[in-house]
């Protein structure tokens, strides 16, 4: 069984000799639910097909066919289907320093070293509409074949790869500055990881809502004002999601009755249980363990 999932994302993408790792995601009947986390690595997203809304930040988006998706180290994000729409996307997690020269040459001074100092970010969005989107469709898919099949010299490839998408960005003048504004938006970014951070751990245990504004020394009204402005739910609602994926979690991967999986997941009343998680899953928790969702990733933590 896996454990809980918290909202740093520790899973090794890769190895420390090819430190990255391409996930390709099929959901075909929707279904794909990655709760609020960040990771160090910086991932790259593209929507092959269909539709998912991400919530990156502060900011909250409906990506489309084609688009891309750039989420900078640290940054908290969150991935869903749009109901039981099907989609397919593609995500590349890496370290950002396996971008790094140990010759302080142009590229490493202007580029690179700003890049893994947080001075300069990838931008967050490029849609498919967008003049260089097709060129760095052109190069993420030749970074998707090299993976997948893998040639005598693929990492090369792929590393120049990520240096020519890096170059398009630059040329079409793409890459972001660091503003004192951004700064301000890490420290609410730093309370919304926080909030959640308590959830993720105490979601098997009653969490009162006084609890949750005291920690950010909030009174419970504004507190939820603020945790809906940012998470589009209120803070029992996100409790009920996160214990929902939580229990599909453990009706995927342990043989245990639906009342205790129930129990465990924070639900004490199983009428309560099975309608909160047929609200997310559309199915009752029987039904959801004789025919689970169609990937492996509806708990996971890569988008």
């Amino acid at each position: 069984m896996k454990e809980p999932i918290g909202i740093r994302d520790y899973t090794i993408h890769g190895t420390e000799l090819e430190p990255f790792h391409i996930y390709h995601q099929n959901y075909i009947h929707g279904g794909l639910q990655v709760p609020f986390h960040w990771h160090k690595e910086i991932e790259i997203i593209w929507v092959e097909q269909g539709q998912l809304e991400l919530t990156l930040g502060t900011q909250h988006k409906v990506l489309k066919e084609r688009d891309f998706v750039m989420i900078n180290s640290y940054e908290l994000h969150q991935l869903q289907s749009i109901g039981n729409t099907a989609s397919i996307h593609h995500a590349l997690v890496f370290l950002p320093d396996m971008l790094s020269f140990s010759y302080p040459d142009q590229s490493q001074m202007s580029f690179l070293k700003p890049l893994l100092s947080h001075q300069l970010r990838l931008p967050s969005y490029v849609s498919g509409n967008h003049p260089c989107a097709s060129s760095i469709r052109k190069v993420f898919l030749e970074i998707l074949h090299d993976y997948d099949t893998r040639p005598m010299g693929w990492t090369l490839f792929l590393k120049s790869n990520l240096y020519r998408i890096l170059g398009i960005l630059v040329s079409e003048n793409l890459l972001v500055q660091t503003t004192v504004q951004d700064s301000q938006g890490k420290n609410r970014e730093a309370q919304y990881k926080q909030i959640l951070r308590y959830i993720h751990k105490h979601y098997d245990q009653k969490i009162y809502l006084e609890d949750l504004a005291a920690s950010l020394n909030m009174n419970p009204q504004y507190f939820c004002r603020f945790f809906k402005k940012q998470f589009q739910m209120t803070p029992v609602a996100y409790i009920n999601y996160y214990r929902t994926l939580q229990a599909a979690d453990l009706l995927k991967h342990t043989s245990l009755s639906i009342l205790e999986i129930g129990l465990r997941a924070g639900f004490e009343n199983p009428s309560y249980f099975a309608k909160i998680f047929r609200k997310y899953f559309d199915c009752s928790p029987e039904e959801y363990r004789m025919h689970p969702q169609d990937s492996d990733n509806v708990n996971g933590i890569t988008s």
